[in-house]
């Protein structure tokens, strides 16, 4: 899975700008191996991953459910063709709730999320129901 790149902030063409932040989380589904959760934190993540979804830190969680090909000859297919797995997490709500942050502007919030955006990949296992 690739890592996060720098943020960077979409903006409204206006005269008072208006930025919005998101985390966009994006994979080639081959490189998962399973299904999994992408868990997003501002500030410090647990070294528990029983504690992630619980702490005060954490944001979100985009789960990914990919189709897992048992056979190698459709892995390979599957890893050449490279389907992408997409997803996106708003933060400008949460963001607001940062007392430390006088705006939502890049200069002020690249670096508090330089700093303290942090990401964490969660398995999930798979439940089959049969009706």
């Amino acid at each position: 899975m690739t890592p996060l790149s720098t943020p960077q902030a979409t903006s409204a063409a206006s005269r008072n700008r208006r930025y919005e932040w998101d985390v966009r989380i994006v994979c080639a589904a081959h490189e998962l191996g399973s299904n999994c959760s992408v868990l997003i934190f501002l500030g410090h993540v647990p070294d528990d991953p029983k504690e992630w979804e619980d702490s005060p830190n954490f944001v979100d969680a985009h789960s990914t459910y990919i189709w897992t090909h048992e056979d190698a000859q459709e892995r390979e297919h599957w890893r050449k063709h490279g389907n992408l797995v997409q997803g996106g997490i708003p933060l400008d709500d949460v963001l607001a709730r940062y007392p430390e942050l006088r705006s939502l502007k890049p200069n002020v919030v690249v670096p508090y999320l330089t700093e303290n955006l942090h990401w964490r990949v969660l398995k999930v296992k798979t439940l089959s129901v049969i009706i």
